[in-house]
């Protein structure tokens, strides 16, 4: 039986992998250009938040750019073990123990994600406190949940699998 919602699935998560790089490269752009145009931009920040509070808040900037950069990297792996997981399923065999592997590693994935999201919210605080213009930070419950999910999962994967080799052994 081929299901069509694997394939757009498979597709869309192709469409976030190179969506995923672009923005990744637009970070390391501004990154860079944080660095080669230091002038103009420190300048602006004095205008709009002071002399005192220009550097710590351009610091921040670029620690959250950074950050981000890593955020890419880590949605990188993300999205390439669920290529490989859709890949399985597409071939009609999804129930093996590297998927379980590879649940486990996106929960790892996850996991940094979160605790990097939890960073950058301590971050976002801290240069709202220099009266910087921020966007309000929350933490995700959510992506707290899909991390627990994700390593329930790949224990059932890895527990299913090896019921299947054995019942496969006894035949």
């Amino acid at each position: 039986m081929r299901d069509s919602m694997i394939g757009g699935t498979r597709l869309l998560v192709q469409a976030l992998k190179l969506l995923n790089l672009l923005v990744g490269i637009g970070f390391g752009i501004t990154l860079l250009v944080s660095f080669w145009e230091h002038g103009p931009l420190v300048a602006q920040l004095v205008l709009k938040y002071g002399a005192a509070h220009a550097g710590p808040i351009l610091t921040g900037m670029r620690v959250m750019l950074a950050a981000g950069i890593l955020a890419v990297g880590v949605a990188y792996v993300f999205l390439r073990l669920l290529a490989e997981i859709l890949a399985t399923v597409a071939a009609g065999d999804p129930f093996i123990a590297e998927n379980g592997v590879r649940l486990r590693r996106m929960g790892f994935a996850l996991l940094i994600y979160q605790l990097g999201d939890l960073a950058l919210g301590v971050i976002d605080h801290w240069l709202d406190l220099l009266g910087a213009d921020t966007v309000p930070w929350f933490p995700s419950l959510g992506g707290w949940l899909v991390v627990l999910l994700l390593f329930v999962l790949a224990r059932v994967f890895a527990v299913g699998a090896a019921m299947r080799d054995d019942l496969e052994g006894t035949v």
